[in-house]
């Protein structure tokens, strides 16, 4: 069983995969602002965005009730 200090440890920190989806949407949204047109393309790329992002947030909610469920005192 793991202690707190290493749970929170864990749920402080973003796992690779996360960080990777982390990056890819920076670099997704920094090529849709550089973008200077409006077109059906844009709304795909806005859309896959936005897809990911929303996918991010319920992974990242699951954990935290997880951590709650667990008895752990989230600041």
């Amino acid at each position: 069983m793991k202690n707190p200090e290493e749970i929170k440890e864990i749920r402080s920190k973003f796992n690779s995969s996360e960080l990777a989806d982390l990056k890819w949407l920076q670099t997704e949204l920094e090529n849709f602002q550089r973008e200077d047109s409006v077109s059906l393309d844009g709304v795909t790329k806005l859309e896959n965005i936005i897809t990911s992002l929303n996918n991010l947030r319920m992974v990242y909610t699951q954990r935290v009730f997880s951590l709650l469920k667990q008895g752990n005192i989230l600041d």
